[in-house]
């Protein structure tokens, strides 16, 4: 059972760290030339329910994989599962590209003069380490799953740069292949953590990880 006292010096750090966190954030806000208080804006809010719904989807799916990984990573503590890093590492990965499709980091890297291919190519070389870096443990793995989510992605991709004229279509076609991907992504992280974790306790139970 887990100790009350052992938390609460972790939920002090915690917001602690989200205190300076908001002065930081603050300072660097009115650094910009801009009001602290514009740290805490409300996010658009549109005529409509359905504007931009689909796009609020997308962000929740992109918030599941480095979650459940985490907490699966956490859960594994007391284990000996050879799972920690590829855990960690898809945790760190997937939070990557959840932190970019929120704050738009490739758009904000564009203003300052770094090219959108330029991003996607750096984006698709930690891809490619992440791949080979863990691919013992992806192989053991559903890994269909995965590949038909990045190729899916991938289409997207190509679909944003074809820059058609009409850019409300352009957004329509990117954003179907995109949600379908991270359905797919999501669905592959969400089982394999659930395979790992009814899979640890019996191998440490076992008469072979006993010695």
């Amino acid at each position: 059972m887990l100790r009350l006292k052992s938390v609460y010096p972790s939920l002090l750090w915690l917001n602690g760290f989200m205190l300076l966190l908001v002065g930081a954030v603050a300072v660097w806000a009115m650094a910009a030339g801009l009001p602290a208080a514009t740290i805490f804006l409300h996010p658009e809010s549109y005529s409509h329910i359905s504007i931009g719904s689909l796009t609020h989807l997308f962000q929740i799916l992109c918030a599941l994989p480095p979650v459940v990984c985490l907490f699966t990573h956490q859960a594994l503590k007391g284990f000996d599962s050879s799972s920690h890093r590829f855990l960690l590492g898809s945790a760190l990965l997937t939070a990557g590209f959840l932190l970019n499709e929120i704050y738009r980091i490739h758009i904000h890297l564009g203003a300052i003069g770094i090219d959108k291919p330029i991003v996607i190519a750096a984006y698709g070389v930690v891809a490619m380490l992440y791949l080979v870096s863990f691919r013992k443990q992806i192989q053991a793995t559903p890994y269909p799953i995965l590949l038909i989510g990045l190729g899916i992605l991938l289409v997207g991709i190509v679909i944003d740069s074809l820059h058609l004229p009409d850019q409300n279509l352009t957004n329509f076609l990117e954003g179907i292949p995109k949600l379908l991907s991270q359905t797919t992504v999501s669905f592959y992280f969400w089982t394999v953590c659930q395979q790992i974790l009814q899979r640890t306790p019996q191998q440490t139970n076992s008469p072979t990880a006993r010695g």
